[in-house]
């Protein structure tokens, strides 16, 4: 009797957390789609050692020295990087599309980190780690660099206009049209990046093995010290800005939201440096959103405007970084070790700095003004997130990364397509009497329908790419 009463008592907090409800819910499909597969695959007579563990079995390993990143999903594929990349723009969409109204789904106020300040970045960041494998590739392939950046350009400026058309949705109005946005942040960081390994990207041999002696366990940081020193440069020139540029009727090195604020001291500084530099560039051509109940803002602040572009940089190398080390290392193990290492390194660098406090330590932590704390805090759990993929789903196959790898086929299409229909049925509706369970249900469906769409391309064998 009292096991049966205390049976019903679980199942109620399980109904009243809807979270949780949610999570026991997608946890059983995925169990009943996992095993309709099987028997499937057992009624067919095709079930063997070989695929098994492989969902995807038009998705080759890509476990060798060579990865190669395809245009159809027949192509030789890393299948971690693919999933890391659908869980950012899954996230994306759903922490988008209001988060069930969960504060933790909710952009931080100013300083802090929640779920939601991590996908721009891990998107950036994983992109860093594609350029890495791309561009390879193409210079196995072409013996003009030139010619790979112009391609570069070419890919950031059609991003650039994508994110600009997404911009006009709200206002196509020329006299207030948003200038940057997330398309343009990724642009310019693809870019600078992009670039940066073509020009000093060395195709790797054996010789490095001799070339660097006892020292070539160091050769993933050895054969890239022109770009380090480059990003390095971006990176204590951007400090620098910060905290040296003066700023009328503002303190020097000011990192605040302005309005109440430092006791209301400072009502037209928000954003330092960062904010009076993108509204003097750009003027009324920011984002305009940045009033809150909370600082009273008054000043406009574009979280992805011009120094949020440049700190960008350093994550987005950071994930070229990650994919340098997968690919001079062969052994699953060695990458591990320098994943784990680099994310350890990032994640004590980033508490040093803001005194493992979100409002403490010299520099704070805070999505709003892509601080330096900040953009090595969601590097650390990138560099985690991506050796727990690596693991899991290459070296070992426990998973096969479904559904999240087929969101990563198509991240950019993904995007754009959640952008134009948000707040479009089928996607979402109006709730008569909202609550967390009713928000967070039309959230779930509105990414799980994004996720079949996935799936539907992937089926049809289709990936589009810029």
């Amino acid at each position: 009797m009292f096991v049966a009463l205390n049976a019903v008592e679980n199942l109620v907090k399980v109904i009243v957390n809807p979270i949780l409800a949610a999570f026991i819910i997608y946890v059983l499909l995925m169990v009943l789609c996992t095993t309709f597969k099987f028997v499937i695959r057992v009624i067919k007579g095709k079930l063997s050692p070989n695929n098994v563990h492989d969902d995807l079995d038009r998705l080759q390993e890509a476990e060798t020295s060579n990865p190669i990143i395809g245009t159809n999903r027949s192509s030789t594929r890393i299948r971690s990087v693919d999933t890391f990349r659908g869980i950012a723009i899954l996230l994306m969409i759903f922490v988008n599309n209001r988060g069930g109204e969960y504060v933790f789904f909710n952009h931080s106020a100013w300083n802090g980190l929640t779920v939601a300040d991590l996908v721009l970045p891990w998107f950036a960041w994983i992109m860093g780690l594609s350029i890495t494998i791309s561009k390879r590739s193409e210079l196995r392939v072409s013996n003009s660099r030139t010619k790979i950046i112009l391609r570069c350009l070419q890919r950031a400026f059609i991003l650039i206009l994508l994110g600009l058309m997404l911009n006009s949705i709200r206002s196509n109005s020329l006299q207030n049209l948003r200038f940057p946005g997330v398309l343009q942040l990724l642009a310019v960081s693809y870019f600078v990046c992009a670039t940066i390994e073509t020009i000093f990207m060395r195709m790797h041999s054996q010789d490095d093995l001799l070339q660097f002696g006892r020292f070539t366990f160091l050769r993933d940081i050895l054969n890239n010290w022109a770009q380090w020193l480059i990003i390095l440069a971006i990176v204590v020139t951007h400090t620098l800005i910060t905290f040296l540029l003066p700023v009328p009727n503002c303190p020097t090195g000011y990192l605040g939201p302005g309005g109440y604020s430092h006791f209301g001291n400072f009502p037209n500084c928000t954003g330092g440096a960062a904010g009076y530099i993108d509204r003097l560039v750009f003027g009324s051509h920011m984002y305009n959103k940045t009033k809150n109940p909370v600082y009273g803002t008054i000043l406009p602040h574009d979280p992805e405007g011009i120094m949020n572009t440049v700190s960008i940089i350093l994550v987005v190398y950071l994930g070229v970084h990650a994919g340098k080390i997968l690919l001079l290392y062969y052994q699953c193990n060695a990458r591990v070790v320098r994943w784990l290492l680099w994310s350890g390194v990032t994640g004590i660098i980033a508490g040093l700095l803001c005194n493992f406090d979100k409002e403490g330590g010299v520099i704070p932590v805070s999505k709003k003004m892509m601080s330096l704390s900040f953009v090595l805090t969601v590097s650390c759990f990138a560099f985690l997130l991506f050796t727990i993929l690596h693991f899991f789903v290459d070296y070992k196959q426990y998973w096969s990364g479904a559904p999240f790898i087929y969101a990563g086929l198509n991240p950019v299409t993904l995007y754009i397509g959640h952008t134009i229909t948000m707040g479009l049925f089928p996607w979402a509706w109006k709730l008569l009497h909202p609550t967390h369970w009713s928000v967070l249900a039309m959230n779930l469906w509105t990414t799980t329908l994004w996720s079949i769409i996935a799936y539907w391309l992937y089926w049809k064998d289709i990936i589009i790419s810029i």
